[in-house]
């Protein structure tokens, strides 16, 4: 019996050279990561031979892994670390991508794949991103595999229109 090979994920590294960073203050809670890896855009799942598939999967659990590994190192212990889910959060995405050819990648699909790769580890779900931003950065060698800079913010004094209209009664 031929045995075969457990799949690697090793479509995305955890960058030690900028470690990944938590802080709790009065003002809030802040953690921060890098990823070495081309950033990967948010796909459809695909309806193949009567199932659905995500193309995604193993990229995602590649990601996943080394957001595990980032927590682990910033000394997180309890995950998420913003939770409840009526914690707001700020996310600010930095893709650094090597352009290939005229078409570059949807902005919107490479923060949804790293938004959804965060569910259940860093927040509860994605639901809670009150404020996002996302930033391309095209790298000039073409040898560069692409690196994801990720920065969440909790925003502790943020209330909901419907909360202020209340309290303005």
């Amino acid at each position: 019996m031929v045995k075969k090979n457990p799949v690697t994920l090793s479509h995305y590294h955890l960058d030690l050279q900028s470690p990944p960073t938590y802080h709790e203050s009065s003002g809030g809670k802040e953690f921060a990561f890098a990823v070495e890896g081309k950033p990967i855009t948010k796909e459809r799942p695909r309806f193949v031979n009567n199932h659905f598939f995500d193309p995604n999967k193993k990229a995602k659990q590649s990601l996943q892994l080394c957001i595990k590994k980032a927590l682990r190192a910033a000394g997180v212990v309890e995950k998420p670390i913003f939770s409840p889910c009526k914690k707001h959060v700020s996310m600010v995405v930095e893709f650094q991508l090597v352009a290939t050819g005229s078409r570059s990648a949807d902005i919107d699909n490479l923060a949804k794949f790293v938004m959804d790769a965060c569910n259940g580890l860093v927040y509860r779900d994605d639901i809670q991103v009150f404020d996002l931003k996302a930033v391309k950065i095209p790298r000039v060698k073409k040898t560069d595999p692409g690196r994801t800079n990720v920065r969440i913010t909790s925003l502790e004094s943020m209330r909901t229109t419907r909360d202020a209209s209340k309290s303005n009664k």
